[in-house]
């Protein structure tokens, strides 16, 4: 990947990096290249949403950005994805910037780094769960860099890392699962009622009135999905049809599975075919590391093919992509079954407020109407940034930014982008 621009507090900064991550709340987990961990201790989601759980969502209570993500710097926390930089317009929200900082430090002992700079020369400075004397000072007047482990912040915050199951044939007590500690399930909406394993309007109603959320996923056989953009067509027709009919809301999040050892460029017609029926928002991958990363984005065109990504452990070689919204942590198999009171179960751990689930609007106290797109991959619309946007932007905003190389450009790459797309529109 080619290095376009260099600076002293990101070596590496990539033009899939800078355009993903300076738009502020267009895109969500969306720094293609997010990044690996093997411990699934990083998940910038987590990060994301607990700023948010403690400040509001960008343009609420501050107009905050997020600035920077994952970044190829071996050995720093960013480049183990458990870091992220949020902005306001700098220097003239600057006190704004210092008063989210001041509410992140307050939870100071849940932190691996917490740096910023005031402009009165005092700041809030964290390392190891410890508050320490200034450090890195001038480079963090215009942003917040925050790292930490997702047990840390689950540990204050349990929403946003829950315990899930998903299962097929097997049909587990709700309660008895709620009472285990497990909030969600995974089920099928496939061929209803023709292969026993989809998810009914009964069971739906089981889960719900034992408080579990619920997430669905489409799959026929293991190699469906590499049937191409009409198939594509075809499946998120069927998962929207049975997705309604078991009882989810008119416009559901629907994951889809990738359920071989393959790659995510085996499958990308696919995922276009099911995006032009259901938007991009609305459309989630089930498969390995090398399918989530690349539909996530991280291509060669950088183009984002899904919202979400649950990633399942087999065929990732131990590797988990930061940006993730599930993970498959325990799969049910012939040498290695998974039994929870009997029935096979595969177990799963989520990320974020918002993994898909299809009360994701009431789980949270940010919830609001347009939550689910604070900070959405895509338009609040459903879709995608075409290419002549994407193109205009690189061509004006990001070569002012590699001239100055602040974050203070950041309100000024919003609002250009945002004249950019209504030319485009033909508003003006």
């Amino acid at each position: 990947m080619a290095l376009l621009a260099r600076n002293s507090r990101a070596p590496e900064v990539r033009r899939r990096d800078l355009k993903h991550g300076l738009i502020p709340w267009f895109y969500r987990n969306a720094q293609a290249g997010g990044g690996f961990n093997a411990d699934l201790e990083g998940n910038q989601n987590v990060l994301l949403d607990w700023i948010a759980k403690l400040c509001g969502p960008p343009g609420a209570e501050f107009r905050w950005y997020f600035t920077s993500g994952y970044r190829n710097e071996p050995g720093s926390y960013h480049g183990a994805g458990k870091a992220v930089d949020v902005a306001t317009a700098y220097p003239s929200d600057w006190a704004s910037m210092s008063e989210m900082a001041r509410r992140l430090y307050d939870h100071s002992d849940q932190y691996l780094e917490l740096i910023h700079t005031r402009s009165d020369g005092g700041g809030y400075y964290v390392k190891n769960k410890q508050r320490v004397g200034p450090y890195a000072v001038a480079g963090h007047r215009d942003h917040i860099h925050l790292a930490a482990n997702v047990s840390d912040i689950a540990a204050v915050a349990p929403e946003l890392r829950r315990r899930g199951v998903d299962y097929s044939w097997g049909r587990p007590d709700p309660h008895e699962l709620r009472q285990a500690g497990y909030t969600f399930a995974v089920r099928y909406v496939t061929n209803s009622g023709t292969t026993g394993k989809e998810l009914t309007a009964r069971e739906a109603d089981a889960l719900k009135a034992a408080g579990l959320s619920i997430v669905v996923v489409y799959q026929t056989t293991a190699d469906w999905a590499k049937g191409g953009y009409n198939a594509g067509r075809a499946a998120a027709e069927n998962a929207l049809r049975f997705s309604r009919q078991a009882g989810s809301p008119q416009d559901p999040f629907i994951y889809f599975a990738v359920d071989f050892d393959g790659h995510g460029s085996q499958v990308a017609s696919t995922f276009d075919g099911i995006a032009s029926v259901i938007g991009v928002g609305k459309t989630g991958v089930y498969g390995s590391y090398r399918v989530c990363e690349y539909l996530l984005g991280d291509n060669p065109s950088r183009k984002r093919f899904v919202a979400k990504a649950w990633q399942t452990r087999s065929w990732s070689a131990g590797s988990w992509d930061t940006r993730i919204s599930m993970a498959q942590t325990d799969v049910d198999t012939v040498v290695n079954p998974i039994r929870f009171r009997g029935h096979a179960v595969d177990y799963n751990l989520s990320f974020g407020f918002d993994f898909g689930q299809w009360d994701a609007s009431s789980s949270s106290a940010l919830s609001g109407p347009d939550w689910a797109y604070r900070f959405p991959v895509v338009r609040a619309d459903g879709q995608d940034y075409d290419n002549r946007t994407i193109a205009a932007w690189e061509n004006a905003a990001y070569k002012k930014w590699h001239a100055r190389n602040s974050h203070a450009l950041a309100q000024q790459i919003a609002d250009e982008l945002e004249a950019i797309e209504a030319e485009l529109r033909g508003d003006r």
